[in-house]
């Protein structure tokens, strides 16, 4: 690049040839989808869908004229393309995949009482709630006396 001489620049003949070329249409830059919301593809599709044709039987015809695609994908893009325009079409929802919920195993430890058990819809109180929790259910928690305190600082247990 350093050996080429700097040439002048004519940015008319620049803007001339692009407005040449954007008088006719890149198709490598259309998608399927675009190429279905074509007029007269979109009519073609529906004069053979009215005949009777799967999506499956228009993939064909679609394959052995070079477009590489699927009976689901093409049958998406067409569901969704064959809505547009329509006033009173909701948009449709996609579909979410749902996680199955794996139960966990119940703990038989005797000393696992409804009080101490994990309450799937309960706030769990901060950090040292689940730090508690996770030692009670390591057994480590410290054993319970029994004993509450007040905060009059005087225990029920010893009047």
């Amino acid at each position: 690049m350093a050996n080429e001489e700097a040439k002048e620049v004519d940015y008319n003949d620049i803007v001339a040839a692009l407005k040449e070329m954007a008088k006719v249409p890149n198709r490598k830059n259309k998608t399927l989808k675009d190429h279905l919301r074509d007029p007269e593809m979109k009519a073609a599709i529906e004069a053979a869908k009215g005949a009777g044709y799967s999506n499956e039987d228009i993939v064909n015809v679609l394959r052995s004229k070079g477009v590489v695609t699927t009976a689901g994908t093409f049958g998406s893009y067409w569901s969704e393309v064959s809505r547009e325009g329509q006033t009173n079409a909701a948009p449709r929802a996609k579909a979410k995949a749902s996680k199955a919920a794996t139960p966990k195993p119940a703990d038989s430890s005797s000393d696992q009482t409804a009080e101490t058990a994990a309450k799937p819809d309960a706030k769990s109180g901060g950090k040292a709630a689940e730090a508690r929790a996770a030692k009670e259910a390591e057994g480590k928690a410290e054993p319970d006396t029994g004993k509450k305190s007040d905060p009059g600082g005087v225990l029920s247990n010893d009047l």
